[in-house]
């Protein structure tokens, strides 16, 4: 249903998500624009749609041109992405960073993932939210200094062969998720509520 007011043709069998954040991320988004040029450029059975975020956008939007990256309709690049909850319960893989709201995103819609941890925050805390999925077997860690387009094209495509390995991914990742939190946090709220008012 998401594919279908997505628009992507039933003829792609695999649907990959990237995106580096919404202000971006070079790192990834040169290891995805190589990604799309190699291998999922006009690759039957794979859409492949990535998000350059806002300082990046002029730089890829660029790079996909010279690349001539244009010509082939499996491809989409976008500078955002503002309906995230359809789009990630379209994707089968998603490439991303591993912020707490995206891991949370993630575990939510049960989509298998290759996290690249941004190596530039506070405490190195995207690296530990990624590890708490990773170390579950929920997601792939792939650190910024190794994300090597060639590396992250090999577990993309380890990620879809393996269909134990992906099926298993789904079933941690819901898991973790509490999608009622919103409702539990409520409910805790309004019991105090109740117990301060006596």
């Amino acid at each position: 249903e998401a594919r279908r007011i997505l628009g992507i043709p039933e003829k792609y069998k695999y649907f990959i998500l990237s995106y580096g954040g919404s202000m971006g991320a070079e790192k990834v988004n040169e290891a995805i624009l190589k990604v799309m040029k190699n291998v999922t450029g006009g690759r039957s059975g794979i859409y492949h749609t990535h998000a350059t975020g806002a300082i990046e956008k002029e730089i890829c939007f660029g790079a996909f041109s010279e690349m001539g990256l244009e010509k082939h309709e499996n491809l989409q690049l976008l500078e955002y992405i503002y309906d995230m909850p359809t789009v990630m319960a379209a994707a089968d893989v998603v490439i991303s960073r591993a912020g707490a709201s995206t891991c949370n995103e993630i575990a939510a819609s049960g989509t298998p993932c290759v996290l690249i941890p941004s190596p530039n925050v506070t405490d190195n805390h995207q690296e530990k939210n990624a590890r708490a999925l990773s170390d579950r077997g929920g997601a792939v860690l792939l650190l910024e200094k190794d994300a090597t387009p060639e590396k992250l094209l090999q577990l993309i495509l380890d990620l879809l062969a393996d269909k134990e390995r992906y099926s298993n991914m789904r079933s941690v990742l819901q898991s973790i998720s509490v999608p009622d939190s919103a409702e539990r946090l409520c409910d805790i709220m309004e019991d105090l509520a109740k117990k301060n008012a006596r």
